[in-house]
């Protein structure tokens, strides 16, 4: 994935693709396959391969190439690791499941091709720090000195750690943080509410919670347009809050989940959207207003801003703002694990990279280049990519945020940080559950039933409940 992409699997749709990226260690920048045919020693299983100027190499899987990308410019900041050490990377987008269902297999079989160093996205975190598969991720107090100092140091995000923690060890960390904002174009907001001001249209769109919301909906609707393109906007700022789908090992249906139902039917009935889904060509044509219908709102963190919308907006350029949400919420992120089985002679590489990527707070680290919109032109400078922008971001740091700009010509120079930097009070991670991927597919699929009047809501949610107890060993209580 290139830096204009986004961290979501579901923009990756039908994208599985495998890219072996490799640290910098040659004087032409030249990527080296490092495989079978290049003089490298391919070992026995258990063992490490090494390359042919004899250095271990390391085999990752990522769904992105963000990780990758900072991997190879932390190798290239630091030659005394690329002279010892080479990353490989394989890259599979998580559309349809596929990145889980390449890397579960890759890492109970152990070997010569079992990952050392792997990534997950929050929708299937869990699985991996809390879940089925959190046997395979090593304490990072094993790797990185004084980490709980560290931790405290770098004032992180509480949900990154807390989706990061099994039992009492922090076992992954995030990068990011994923808070979620209204994003709204200004002019429609000025003709259907007479204001484009940030804290009035919060007023307007969420005084009540999402009853304010429709209220608002309803008004933009009069005056012809949509209030936002389809009901999965709403679901990526409910889907994180309330309790979890699993609760002691039995299936809870928390309020807030079930008046989605309720949302999801007023947006049908009273013409409130345009019906498209996420990542579809309908949600890309509402950012640059070229619709058959304009929509004024999304829901999403500062990456959906600068990593998607920017290369979708066209003419709507410098025509949007971000508002304080009807409800708090995060959407993506991405959690760096090392395999619990990673040999020793490569624990201390992995150690570093990790402290990089999601503890320094200096303007040399990894959060400080990303907060700032550095990275992208780090890597261009670096000759790890031929392109780069300036694209800007909310990380884990509070330290770091407190030294960033979010100044964003895309808002009409509005500081983006001033509503997003807040919004990581209002995310948590308790609402997560490593069954989340397919439970939320399933409760979608009846709401959109409900929606369309196809069954009462009773029905619907029973039909769900029997989808669960038929499909996990989750306890499911029809009473």
């Amino acid at each position: 994935m290139e830096f204009k992409f986004k961290k979501t699997g579901l923009f990756l749709l039908g994208l599985v693709f495998m890219l072996a990226l490799v640290a910098c260690g040659n004087d032409d920048g030249d990527t080296n396959d490092n495989g079978g045919d290049n003089g490298g020693t391919a070992a026995p299983s258990g063992e490490l391969r090494t390359d042919s100027e004899g250095r271990y190499i390391i085999n990752a899987r990522a769904f992105t190439d963000e990780i990758p990308n900072a991997v190879e410019l932390f190798m290239y900041m630091n030659p005394e690791y690329a002279e010892r050490y080479v990353f490989e990377f394989t890259i599979i987008g998580d559309a349809d499941g596929a990145y889980t269902i390449a890397l579960d297999p890759a890492l109970e079989g152990g070997g010569i091709d079992m990952p050392h160093l792997f990534t997950a996205e929050s929708a299937f975190v869990l699985r991996y720090t809390q879940g089925t598969m959190a046997e395979h991720a090593i304490p990072y107090s094993e790797l990185i000195p004084d980490l709980d100092a560290r931790i405290a140091e770098a004032e992180l995000a509480d949900f990154t750690v807390e989706i990061g923690t099994r039992g009492n060890d922090v076992v992954g960390l995030a990068f990011q943080s994923t808070g979620g904002a209204m994003i709204y174009r200004r002019s429609i907001a000025e003709s259907v509410f007479g204001t484009d001001d940030p804290e009035e249209i919060a007023r307007i769109t969420g005084e009540n919670g999402w009853s304010s919301f429709l209220d608002a909906a309803r008004e933009l609707e009069s005056a012809g347009y949509a209030a936002v393109v389809g009901a999965g906007d709403l679901w990526q700022a409910i889907r994180t809050t309330g309790s979890p789908w699993v609760v002691d090992g039995e299936l809870v249906i928390d309020p807030a989940r079930a008046e989605m139902m309720e949302l999801h039917r007023a947006l049908y009935e009273d013409n409130l959207m345009i019906d498209g889904g996420a990542w579809s060509d309908d949600w890309f044509a509402a950012m640059g207003g070229t619709g058959d219908r304009e929509v004024f709102s999304f829901f999403g963190p500062a990456w959906l801003i600068n990593h998607v919308m920017v290369n979708n907006v066209g003419d709507t350029y410098g025509d949007w703002a971000v508002a304080v949400p009807p409800a708090g919420f995060f959407w993506g992120g991405t959690w760096v694990i090392a395999n619990a089985n990673a040999p020793e002679e490569i624990r201390g590489v992995l150690g570093s990279v990790i402290e990089w990527i999601t503890l320094d707070t200096t303007t040399d680290g990894f959060q400080y280049m990303f907060a700032n919109g550095i990275f992208e032109r780090a890597l261009y400078d670096a000759g790890i990519t031929a392109d780069y922008g300036n694209a800007k971001d909310v990380v884990a740091s509070s330290v770091v945020m407190e030294q960033a700009d979010g100044t964003v010509p895309l808002l009409g120079g509005q500081d983006m940080f001033e509503v997003f930097v807040p919004a990581v009070s209002y995310a948590t991670g308790a609402a997560l559950t490593q069954y989340d991927l397919e439970i939320n597919n399933w409760f979608l699929d009846q709401s959109e039933q409900y929606a369309l009047g196809e069954k009462t809501r009773d029905e619907a949610i029973r039909d769900f409940m029997q989808m669960v107890q038929d499909n996990t060993t989750i306890i499911v209580n029809f009473d």
